[in-house]
């Protein structure tokens, strides 16, 4: 398997090279970008790594599927057998068993609280949660007003992969949307 790492760096030491070997094209934008891409595999390696991402992505997704129908699974496993258990205990008139893997309990727990009506609950006994709106504050910032205790950070830049053609699960092809990838991922 290709080690993205190594010729990403090495794909960038080409390019620094290049700069060096060639100070005028620095410049120049326009033929700065046309000799790395003559002069560098740049191109093709970052067509090979999208792909990858485009594999890695599509891979988390079956994954995902397939863990969380798995765990639901057991989820409900473990609460039949929990019901189960409960329901035997209860039949038994037993509080408590002792078994080799485990003690098993019978005991009441402590009552929930149900709010019936939240107006009739006194102030007393509410918690007040202060939360900055932080879209009313960043459009403030933006248009160069400001707020006390708040700044305007910049932002940094993302990586925006938009698939040609995006399959959907049953094969046909779907929307094209793009996908952000933040910096540093």
């Amino acid at each position: 398997m290709k080690n993205f790492y190594i010729e990403t760096q090495q794909t960038r030491r080409d390019i620094d090279a290049l700069k060096i070997e060639f100070p005028e094209i620095a410049d120049d934008l326009d033929l700065l970008r046309d000799t790395i891409e003559g002069s560098t595999n740049g191109r093709e390696l970052l067509a090979e790594i999208v792909q990858r991402m485009q594999e890695a992505k599509a891979m988390l997704g079956l994954l995902r599927r397939q863990l969380t129908k798995r765990a639901q699974h057991w989820q409900a496993v473990e609460r039949a057998m929990k019901g189960y258990a409960d329901k035997l205990m209860e039949t038994m008139c037993a509080s408590k068993v002792e078994l080799p893997a485990a003690t098993v309990f019978r005991r009441n727990t402590r009552g929930k609280v149900i709010v019936t009506n939240l107006a009739e609950i006194p102030g007393s006994l509410c918690t007040l949660v202060r939360k900055p709106n932080l879209e009313k504050i960043g459009e403030l910032l933006r248009n160069g007003l400001c707020v006390a205790g708040a700044e305007l950070s910049n932002a940094r830049p993302t990586l925006a992969v938009v698939p040609k053609i995006r399959e959907t699960e049953n094969g046909d092809e779907g929307s094209t949307v793009p996908e952000q990838v933040s910096e540093g991922s």
